[in-house]
């Protein structure tokens, strides 16, 4: 399933092409849309089907709605599995109960612990309140800036006093990041502009929180 977003359809079609190729076999794919309430309806439908998983790419609200209503139209027993998007607290409140079991994903870097600790403190002393705190996400922000900043070294120039980006030029830029030093690792991208370091997480719910189960750091 996904919520026919570019970030929730582009999830759910890897997620196929990955499946499919471990052997899983995909019993529909269905869509719904951003903003909706109840998704009881396509879920009913999915009961003929009896799938083993429900695989939804999209973010936290709707996600949270889908594990909960699964359960309202008897899929119980269908496990439920979602994306980074749904790797927040506010789909653990829209879910409620029913988020107890449930998987997600979630991009994880290197690890950096200096570095990490280095900057929480700097940002508790800034803020008054610890970036972790407020979302997953912190790292992979900083990351992404830092990145932008490189290209921009890299791609801008200066005439007459003003510095001059040109959008192509920063494209290119950003494709051939390479070594840049961040929270989550050493950052490099490829000719499509996918950048990263380290690689997935999976994570279930326990007692209403996120438990790591697989995945990146977990791998030996």
């Amino acid at each position: 399933m996904d919520d026919a977003s570019d970030y929730g359809a582009g999830l759910a079609d890897l997620f196929t092409t990955a499946f499919e190729a471990l052997g899983g076999t995909i019993t529909s794919r269905n869509g719904i849309q951003v903003g909706e309430t109840d998704f009881r309806s396509v879920l009913t439908t999915l009961t003929t089907e009896s799938p083993e998983l429900i695989f939804f790419g999209g973010y936290a609200t709707e996600a949270g709605l889908l594990a909960s209503q699964k359960n309202e139209v008897g899929l119980n027993d269908t496990i439920f599995f979602s994306d980074d998007g749904a790797f927040t607290e506010q789909y653990l409140d829209a879910a409620g109960d029913a988020a107890e079991g449930t998987y997600a994903s979630f991009v994880a870097g290197d690890e950096v612990a200096d570095t990490n600790a280095a900057f929480d403190a700097a940002y508790l002393d800034k803020y008054g309140v610890s970036p972790d705190d407020l979302g997953p996400f912190h790292a992979q922000s900083y990351d992404t800036i830092l990145v932008i900043a490189d290209a921009i070294a890299r791609a801008g120039v200066v005439e007459q006093g003003h510095l001059i980006i040109l959008r192509d030029d920063l494209l290119g830029a950003v494709r051939t990041t390479s070594g840049v030093a961040g929270l989550t690792g050493t950052i490099s991208c490829d000719a499509n502009g996918e950048c990263g370091a380290g690689g997935v997480q999976i994570f279930t719910v326990v007692n209403g929180e996120f438990e790591q189960v697989s995945g990146f750091g977990l791998d030996e």
